[in-house]
């Protein structure tokens, strides 16, 4: 898992403008502070990353949002700028990766950041539909994560023996 923080207050997308040339040519281009935003959600990320490649296959993102203010900004606007610099940053290939998402917005006047984590997808990377009761998506992952044991490579045998531990414990 990739966990860091972007201080300051979270910044979302806003929608390309669209200017003229001279020449009567439209141009579109993405405003300043968005681009500033994700340059900074890349810079963090990178340094979360410690050298490591990028994730490759399913992906889950969890991203806790506290803005200085209560003025009116959407959920999805403010996701767009964290998935658009962690691709920046080479967190992944593309952000078409992530399968599974959980963000909160909350007010926070002293102390405004985001927090992200980015992890691997192991139940959708093995075919476990999340909408099964908790239990016997447990009994599905477990034999799931057992047969990985049998094959696949080391990072992927390693992450299933972690996550048997982890059931197995509770």
């Amino acid at each position: 898992m990739i966990a860091f923080v972007v201080e300051g207050n979270p910044v979302p997308t806003a929608r390309p403008r669209v200017v003229r040339t001279k020449a009567g040519i439209p141009v579109a281009f993405t405003p300043k502070s968005s681009r500033d935003y994700q340059r900074q959600v890349a810079l963090c990320a990178r340094e979360a990353m410690g050298g490591r490649r990028k994730i490759t296959g399913p992906v889950r993102l969890t991203v806790a949002f506290h803005r200085d203010s209560e003025r009116r900004c959407d959920l999805d606007n403010l996701l767009k700028s964290i998935l658009d610099g962690l691709t920046l940053a080479g967190l992944w290939a593309d952000d078409s990766q992530v399968v599974e998402l959980h963000a909160t917005k909350a007010l926070s006047r002293s102390s405004p950041r985001a927090e992200i984590e980015v992890e691997r997808a192991v139940a959708a990377q093995l075919g476990i539909a999340a909408a099964i009761p908790q239990e016997a998506r447990e009994e599905q992952l477990a034999a799931a994560l057992r047969a990985l044991l049998d094959v696949g490579d080391l990072a992927a045998r390693q992450q299933a023996i972690a996550l048997l531990d982890t059931m197995e414990a509770a």
